[in-house]
């Protein structure tokens, strides 16, 4: 992988080979990788430069991309090989007191977001609608401060109803349909439900809410409670697959940004299905953002050539604004390798995103509702101030 050149970005870098081996379909390979990885680790963690600095920046980066898990089992793998270096116990001690102490973080936000996903599939299941969670669950490491759920339109104005009389209080315009934010009034909980009728931007759709309904699966979840107690309770979410579209389609098209714990979903579902992966990008018209995710991903792990192949079949360059994003694209990453690596997140070029959104909302033939919706949905204030970071390239 190619990295800006420091300690703690050095240490990153071997926890993403490791990350990525680790999910590797080819058995023969992906344990030579993780092999490689493990040796790698504890020499850089056992080496005397790694300063507590660096140790500090290794677990900021991996809880930013969201693959604290990795880091930890990476750790665990590494101690063995630590433990024969005279040097490297007091590195030893600090990061595995950093991991502990992020995963306890970690582990407190996700107690308060089960609790408030409890309550939600309470309400769901009561009332028979139909619903599905997404982008709300990292298997990787890292709880997010939202939790997305999608429901069906018609049933909005009633399920409203029932989420303000059990305690959640809305922190948008009821009127802003597409996606409201709720907070649960109870606890100081800080987590925002972020209600959804329509996956979109500023009202204009650029994935199909029926194409993740059309997908879902129900799945046992297990519950994170106090007292170290668990709970599991079946949920409904989108398949693999498309879980994993949706995934590319909002780090391109609506955060302008790409973490770790992206490139390794797409880079799972690349493996397990291609065909069907790339299949529902057309289907949904996210050739442009595709193309901008695996020029990130191939330009982030050189050896995944593999998909390069997958890339040419969702190429759509016929347009100069489809030439102008990636052209913006591929500067930004030059850049990047000339000042010594490409630093993950990716900040995508916002031009580009706004590019692949164009061209998502082109390709549904809903270019001539999009601008009048779009600037009916400025009466929201917290769109304009969104609008205003999207265009700046401040949204994260």
């Amino acid at each position: 992988m190619n990295f800006v050149k420091n300690s703690g970005e050095d240490m990153f870098s071997t926890v993403l080979d490791y990350s990525l081996a680790s999910l590797t379909k080819d058995n023969s390979y992906a344990e030579k990788e993780k092999t490689l990885a493990i040796e790698t680790f504890a020499r850089q963690v056992s080496s005397s430069s790694s300063s507590a600095t660096s140790l500090e920046r290794l677990v900021e980066l991996s809880a930013k991309n969201r693959i604290m898990l990795f880091l930890k089992d990476l750790f665990e793998k590494s101690i063995p090989l630590l433990a024969s270096s005279p040097t490297s116990s007091n590195n030893v001690r600090k990061l595995g007191e950093s991991i502990d102490s992020n995963l306890r973080e970690s582990r407190e936000l996700q107690i308060k977001r089960d609790k408030v996903v409890l309550k939600l599939t309470e309400l769901l299941s009561r009332m028979s609608l139909e619903y599905l969670f997404f982008k709300t669950f990292n298997p990787y490491g890292g709880v997010g401060v939202d939790v997305d759920l999608l429901i069906r339109k018609q049933d909005y104005s009633k399920f409203i109803k029932a989420l303000l009389s059990d305690n959640f209080v809305p922190i948008d315009s009821l009127d802003k349909t597409y996606a409201t934010g709720f907070l649960l009034a109870e606890g100081k909980n800080p987590i925002i439900v972020d209600l959804h009728t329509d996956i979109a931007i500023l009202g204009v759709e650029y994935f199909s809410p029926e194409t993740l309904f059309a997908n879902k699966i129900e799945i046992p979840f297990q519950a994170t409670l106090e007292q170290q107690k668990e709970k599991i309770i079946n949920l409904c979410v989108p398949n693999e697959n498309t879980s994993a579209v949706v995934a590319m389609a909002h780090a391109v098209i609506k955060e302008s940004s790409i973490r770790a714990s992206d490139l390794l979903e797409v880079y799972k579902a690349l493996q397990l299905n291609p065909s069907a992966f790339q299949r529902l990008v057309k289907t949904e018209h996210l050739r442009l953002a595709n193309r901008i995710f695996l020029t990130v991903l191939n330009s982030v792990v050189p050896d995944s050539h593999s998909f390069e192949s997958s890339n040419k079949n969702c190429e759509d360059s016929s347009s100069f604004p489809s030439r102008l994003a990636m052209s913006l694209l591929l500067k930004f990453l030059e850049e990047g390798q000339e000042q010594g690596g490409i630093r993950v997140p990716v900040k995508i070029p916002s031009q580009s995103s706004a590019i692949a959104f164009f061209e998502a909302v082109r390709g549904r033939k809903e270019i001539g509702q999009a601008i009048p919706k779009a600037i009916s949905q400025f009466r929201f204030g917290r769109n304009i101030a969104r609008a205003g970071q999207k265009l700046t390239g401040t949204f994260a």
